[in-house]
């Protein structure tokens, strides 16, 4: 099953961790169905997303590290100082949240 590369224009935010932070951008999103070879995906437009400085979106998958995602978001540190006091303990983060955020 094929599916569409989504293409959209977004008007800039003020969300910390938003990819459209203090910026109007586009959205270029490629889908793969559930169950569907995506890796191919990852390896092939991840290189192009990173050319373009793209931040990705936190409910998609992307193969950024902790180290990329903290120069792509201008309030990373603010964010990460106001995650620790809410929650100092880390139980609402997963394994997977604390390897993306570096805080494993």
């Amino acid at each position: 099953m094929l599916f569409p590369i989504e293409f959209r224009y977004i008007r800039g935010d003020q969300a910390w961790l938003s990819p459209f932070y203090g910026r109007d951008r586009c959205s270029i999103a490629a889908h793969a169905m559930q169950g569907e070879q995506h890796d191919y995906l990852l390896s092939e437009l991840g290189p192009v997303y990173r050319r373009h400085g793209a931040r990705p979106h936190w409910g998609k998958l992307h193969d950024r590290r902790p180290t990329e995602l903290r120069a792509l978001y201008p309030q990373w540190q603010a964010f990460a100082a106001v995650r620790r006091e809410l929650d100092p303990q880390g139980r609402m983060l997963t394994p997977y949240m604390k390897q993306l955020l570096g805080e494993s």
